[in-house]
This record gives structure tokens, sequence and C-alpha cells, in this order.
């Protein structure tokens, strides 16, 4: 299997886990072949961004909704990132 071989090449390499620049769904989409980039990574900035434009221009929208917010984002984000692998 493909998949297997690329993924077994890396062991034993010097690879420094990054939330945000190289995670684990980085290194999936790698061993597929697929461009190196993640939905749950950017959705969660997207959602920080909303929550915090939320919080300044609707001061009535308080911490917990935002936590909310992002929570519900990065499940979403993630349910639809297992679905596809």
């Amino acid at each position: 299997n493909i998949v297997l071989a690329r993924a077994r090449s890396f062991i034993g390499m010097d690879i420094t886990y990054n939330l945000l620049s190289f995670n684990c769904e980085h290194f999936v989409r790698l061993v597929h072949g697929l461009p190196v980039k993640s939905k749950q990574v950017r959705r969660a900035l997207y959602g920080a961004m909303f929550g915090t434009a939320s919080c300044i221009f609707l001061p009535k929208l308080t911490l917990a909704r935002f936590a909310i917010l992002i929570s519900v984002g990065a499940v979403t984000s993630l349910k639809s990132s297992l679905h596809r692998i």
C-alpha cells in the first residue's frame, strides 16, 4: 500500500509536531499525496476571528458563548475530516 509506505518512510525522521503548521491532519494529507493543509486549523482560526469580532461589536456575547462557538466549529471540522479518511 502506497500510503503505508509513505507513512513508514517518516519513521526515524526528526519531524516536529506543530498544532498550526504540521499536525496529524497535515501528516495524513501528506502521506495520501494531498496538499498539506488543515481544515481544522483554518476553521478554528476563522472561528477565533469571528468570536473576537463578535465580542468587540456585540458586547453581550459572553466569553462562554464564544468558547461554545469555537468548540462546535472544531467538533464539526473533526467529524468532516474523519469521514473523508
